[in-house]
């Protein structure tokens, strides 16, 4: 992925949380109610590459994983003034985390830091509720494989992405000691900006524990009040995403025997969407369709390609700008959470003069919101739900009704 748009990211949240967090007096009611927990995931690595079934220069299998990781994190009090009372529940952090694969040599001893976020779907008891969790953030220390053609490597790349989704049980032992446990999936890849990028997979169980550092006068010993963000209330309003958006990315070049040759070099890509979208659950819930545009460089290179020319990769002249455009329309569902929202899209091109632009394409996107209008996207876009296409690094603007989420402004 790109590595410099995550570490800024990642740095922009770790000044925001640790500036409030020095701000935060532990024997007040303030804001904040303030964490720090621990869990451990034994992990299943999910055999999506051959280089996991025994295609790998050692012939082995590898099949496990074990993680371990250190967190903070906040969620909102009752004194928290204007924050909705939907919110109250929601909890985000940082987290870093370090696993073994028990395979150093073939797969490496990552490095982990991440930002996360969850927030509860189903109230169980009074002390404990179903949670849903989201991470994001980058991996650094993977064995990288080097050689372009190899088709059962897993990674160009020392640093990754890390991308997570996680079910979760919490049950309130005490008034400060959570217990955590449930069922996490996650996903290491470089965001086709290296090849090999076949990516690793791991689905694990998470046992955990949170410790509360300060206080909520409103939770007591006993009960712990969950408020679920997606509450019925005013529907109807409207809001409008303008997103620009660019990145790099590698490609193949098939020849006429069909052999997947890798083109030297990155090729650019940049991009912009304008999506109508209708507020739903009192704007927890947004979806709309968009209006997407994107020109990418290394598109419709197969048919500029130079047959006669000597060399171990492929020669061609650059295709003109307008057959490198593809213009489509996508529908989008988000999740808009404090700080955050979570965007899916599904579309496909409508107008694309090169072969290999008429693509149905779905998008994943994490939106920062820096203000209530404006925000910064990182997302990623496949082809068939399965073969990557490119990143989405970018900024975009509301227009319209804003939401009553807080921003990274308002910390």
């Amino acid at each position: 992925m790109n590595n410099r748009a995550c570490s800024l990211l990642i740095i922009l949240l770790v000044w925001s949380f640790g500036a409030r967090a020095a701000h935060t007096d532990p024997d007040s009611t303030g804001r904040y109610i303030w964490s720090i927990g621990a869990d451990v995931r034994p992990a299943a690595l999910l055999p999506t590459s051959a280089y996991f079934r025994g295609h790998n220069p050692l012939g082995r299998h590898p099949f496990a994983s074990l993680s371990a990781d250190l967190k903070t994190e906040f969620s909102f009090s009752h004194d928290s003034g204007c924050i909705p009372s939907r919110y109250l529940s929601t909890y985000q952090g940082l987290a870093v985390g370090y696993s073994t694969f028990f395979q150093r040599q073939l797969i490496g001893n990552p490095l982990s830091v991440y930002i996360y976020q969850g927030f509860p779907v189903a109230t169980l008891t009074d002390r404990m509720a179903l949670f849903a969790e989201w991470e994001f953030g980058a991996a650094f220390g993977w064995h990288t494989q080097r050689t372009l053609l190899d088709p059962s490597g897993i990674n160009g790349s020392a640093t990754t992405a890390r991308l997570g989704l996680n079910l979760l049980l919490r049950y309130q032992l005490n008034s400060a000691v959570t217990l955590i446990t449930g069922i996490d999936l996650t996903h290491f890849s470089n965001g086709n900006t290296r090849f090999p990028n076949a990516g690793t997979n791991t689905a694990a169980l998470r046992l955990g524990l949170s410790y509360r550092l300060t206080s909520d006068r409103d939770r007591s010993l006993y009960r712990t009040p969950f408020h679920k963000p997606f509450e019925a209330g005013t529907n109807g309003l409207w809001s409008y995403d303008l997103l620009i958006y660019g990145a790099a990315h590698k490609r193949f070049f098939r020849n006429e025997n069909d052999e997947a040759i890798p083109l030297p070099g990155c090729f650019a890509v940049a991009g912009a969407t304008f999506a109508p979208m209708r507020h739903f659950a009192s704007g927890a819930l947004r979806a709309g369709v968009s209006l997407d545009m994107q020109w990418d460089e290394g598109a419709d290179l197969e048919r500029y390609v130079i047959d006669d020319m000597p060399g171990d990769h492929p020669v061609y002249h650059r295709p003109p700008f307008w057959r490198q455009i593809g213009i489509g329309a996508s529908i989008h569902g988000e999740i808009v959470l404090p700080y955050f929202a979570i965007n899916v899209g599904i579309g496909r091109n409508i107008y694309a003069p090169a072969p290999d632009q008429r693509v149905f394409y779905q998008s994943l996107a994490l939106k920062t919101m820096i203000t209530r209008r404006a925000f910064i996207n990182v997302g990623y876009s496949l082809r068939n739900f399965a073969h990557p296409r490119n990143l989405m690094i970018g900024l975009g603007w509301r227009f319209g009704a804003i939401s009553s989420a807080p921003a990274i402004a308002d910390l």
